[in-house]
């Protein structure tokens, strides 16, 4: 399963349908909405957050209360047409610069000891580099029309006309002018807030919500105590 196929699945997971991710890049999604998944989801979110506030891992917190914002918005919020748009059409190459991009973004944040981060988080890192240097390399070279945009799909080709750059093209009006600029806009996005991240940790400016946790914390423990 390649990149934007992981992308899709994981957006079909955290709004209505469900999906199945299968490995050989197609990734079947049920119109119904599952409970079971989105309640699951929200549980995993909720021990990231409980995880976090005992160790004093203020960022594990934040990323579980805008995990679970997330959620809420895109399953009950977000209008059907904005969810075919974003995940169903733009989020297939998309998902490829921005969930690549994250998981570099994320590999000196420190998450709680349970989730065995220390280690994990260069396999992440690796994964994330090189699918976004691919990608980063492939829509810099279509936007300076050295390469044509990508159409159909993995499965059935060039001439499927469900792939994502054609559902951008018929079913929201976008020109190639618009999927080159927009895609080349999208992925120099992602290099400057990597370089914004990475900018943080360095000055370790990351450490003030830790920082803020602990005193929050200490108040809560006293009053335990007593």
């Amino acid at each position: 399963m390649d990149q934007s196929e992981l992308e899709q699945c994981q957006a079909a997971l955290g709004v209505k349908p469900g999906a199945t991710p299968l490995p050989f890049g197609w990734t079947p999604v049920e119109p119904a909405h599952s409970n079971f998944v989105y309640f699951g989801l929200l549980l995993m979110f909720g021990i990231l957050f409980v995880a976090g506030w005992r160790e004093r891992k203020a960022w594990a917190m934040v990323a579980a209360v805008a995990l679970a914002a997330l959620q809420y918005f895109m399953t009950w919020r977000m209008r059907e047409l904005d969810q075919k748009f974003w995940w169903s059409a733009f989020g297939g190459v998309g998902g490829e610069f921005y969930l690549s991009a994250l998981f570099m973004a994320v590999f000196f944040v420190q998450l709680p000891e349970k989730f065995k981060w220390g280690a994990c988080r260069y396999v992440f890192f690796l994964i994330g580099a090189t699918a976004f240097v691919n990608i980063h390399l492939m829509w810099d070279k279509v936007y300076h029309g050295l390469e044509e945009i990508p159409f159909g799909s993995m499965i059935n080709g060039e001439d499927d006309e469900g792939g994502d750059m054609n559902k951008l093209m018929d079913g929201f009006s976008w020109t190639k002018a618009m999927i080159r600029r927009n895609y080349h806009l999208l992925g120099n996005g992602c290099l400057l807030g990597l370089g914004i991240t990475y900018a943080v940790f360095v000055l370790r400016l990351n450490k003030i919500p830790d920082w803020i946790v602990g005193k929050l914390r200490k108040p809560v423990a006293e009053s335990a105590e007593a």
